[in-house]
């Protein structure tokens, strides 16, 4: 599934464009027709009646495509006005929404620390609903924010940000060859990295994640193989999940591909290393 990333302002610029050279079209002919028109004529009047019949003709074909491009440019603005108020209600209810998702999800997390419900699975699982649920809003969001949001650089080692991820795959082992610092933004790499994991846990039924790290020059590269049972579809049908990596990894200088879906999928993450 693609995100349509397509710019409301881009109608305005066409229509612009239109109206010009409709415009100036209309004008030419106009001036031409009135100018050097040749018509045979038997005298002065003829050639007042001609050229009063151009001048009104011209008059109301220029009348008509300015009546246009105006009714356009207004319906063309309101379509804007609407875009962005859905926009700006959607991501305060995914925000509100997120909270309350967050909220839940810690008061879970402190029943199941209390001795009573330790090793409930019926809590356990609840906790890994809330926490897919958490990710799928915070997809929302991004999306909702259409490219706009803040990114904020730092230097972090991956292993602190796969501890991150682990609280939210508690069924899942993950597993990381050797440690690397990278230049991202802490927040939007954990959301790759959950991205990632979440698929290899709905799609392919994976109990394990083993993530390989090397560094090519300036740039870390991530192995991503889970023990799943891979896919045979195109990694579009797997949601947006992937999407919202892929524009994610661009907003901080990275990249991704998927270089095996069957018998395992694997997944190769670029993304900038630290300077030390």
């Amino acid at each position: 599934m693609k995100i349509n990333s397509s710019k409301p302002h881009l109608k305005l610029i066409l229509l612009s464009l239109w109206l010009l050279f409709t415009s100036a079209m209309v004008i030419w002919w106009w001036m031409h027709a009135i100018t050097d028109f040749n018509i045979a004529i038997e005298s002065i009047e003829a050639t007042e009646k001609h050229r009063r019949m151009m001048t009104w003709e011209g008059s109301a074909f220029l009348a008509a495509i300015l009546f246009a491009a105006y009714s356009l440019w207004i319906f063309i603005k309101r379509d804007i006005l609407r875009h962005n108020q859905l926009k700006i209600f959607f991501s305060n209810f995914s925000h509100d929404i997120k909270t309350s998702i967050t909220r839940l999800r810690l008061q879970s997390e402190v029943l199941q620390d209390q001795k009573e419900f330790a090793g409930d699975e019926k809590l356990k699982q609840l906790i890994r609903d809330i926490s897919r649920l958490d990710l799928q809003l915070e997809n929302s969001l991004y999306i909702s924010q259409d490219h706009n949001f803040n990114v904020y650089p730092e230097n972090v080692l991956i292993s602190e940000l796969i501890r991150s991820v682990k609280n939210d795959f508690s069924e899942i082992e993950i597993y990381l060859t050797q440690d690397a610092r990278v230049l991202a933004d802490r927040r939007l790499f954990i959301c790759v990295l959950r991205n990632f994991i979440n698929n290899s846990v709905v799609h392919g039924a994976a109990t394990e994640i083993r993530i390989s790290v090397s560094q090519n020059s300036e740039v870390i590269e991530l192995l991503v193989t889970d023990n799943g049972e891979g896919s045979k579809s195109d990694s579009k049908g797997f949601g947006i999940g992937l999407e919202i990596c892929r524009q994610l990894l661009l907003k901080m200088n990275g990249s991704f591909s998927v270089t095996s879906k069957s018998p395992l999928f694997k997944v190769l993450i670029k993304i900038p290393g630290a300077l030390t």
